[in-house]
């Protein structure tokens, strides 16, 4: 049994992915640019979004910024390709429905997901997004079974890497912060975040990107794949 009397999960990069749903959703708007008489190239639609979301993050320290929208984003990609600007709202839902259908579960996630369950007393999700959202990827994967219960920021008015949510994920497996730890992707949202609480972290670090420079803390544990993670965690 894992010495830890509550494990929390982030969802996005951690447990599912969405790089496969990502492409196929961008291409998906832009062949819907296209319908409407506007010439854009799904690659350089792609490519444009991925250096928006770049740029986004790099000013906010490696971690999606509030006011980034999925209608946000898409306005500023549309500006970089010479699209319409005003398309981007009805777009979104487009976009969305094509992510969604190329979400794929991360390699051992369930595995995983089972041997906590099996031996840990408690267990959680804390996501940053849209409820409805979230918990429709949670369903299509299968780990709704799992989280019946998902803290979502948009539900709660609070987000990740703010201590507020943390601290109510504690309340919410009646754990305390020295017998809990966290597992996420992101360093800024899931270490920096769960570590400001007490909490222990587990870093899943895909990339082997190392901390970043400057890292005000350090993982408990940095894993590269949730095989290690669950090693890590003696489940």
């Amino acid at each position: 049994m894992t010495r830890y009397q509550a494990v929390l999960f982030d969802l996005d990069g951690t447990l599912v992915s969405e790089v496969d749903g990502v492409e196929r959703a961008t291409d998906l708007v832009a062949a819907a640019l296209r319908e409407r008489g506007h010439e854009v190239d799904g690659g350089a639609l792609n490519a444009a979004r991925a250096e928006v979301v770049r740029s986004a993050m790099a000013d906010n320290r490696g971690t999606w910024p509030e006011w980034l929208t999925r209608v946000e984003w898409m306005r500023r990609t549309f500006r970089q390709v010479s699209a319409p600007e005003d398309l981007a709202p009805e777009l979104a839902a487009v976009y969305l429905a094509g992510r969604l259908d190329g979400l794929a579960l991360i390699d051992h996630a369930v595995e995983l997901v089972e041997a906590v369950q099996r031996e840990a007393p408690s267990m959680g999700l804390i996501t940053n997004g849209d409820g409805r959202e979230q918990r429709a990827k949670l369903a299509r994967v299968g780990l709704d079974r799992f989280f019946p219960n998902p803290l979502i920021s948009a539900e709660l008015g609070t987000q990740k890497p703010k201590p507020a949510i943390f601290e109510q994920a504690l309340a919410a497996v009646g754990a305390k912060a020295g017998e809990t730890v966290y597992i996420g992707n992101s360093y800024g949202n899931d270490v920096e975040g769960a570590a400001g609480v007490g909490m222990d972290t587990v870093w899943l670090d895909q990339a082997g990107s190392g901390s970043p420079a400057g890292a005000a803390v350090e993982p408990t544990c940095t894993a590269s794949t949730l095989r290690e993670v669950r090693a890590f965690l003696g489940v």
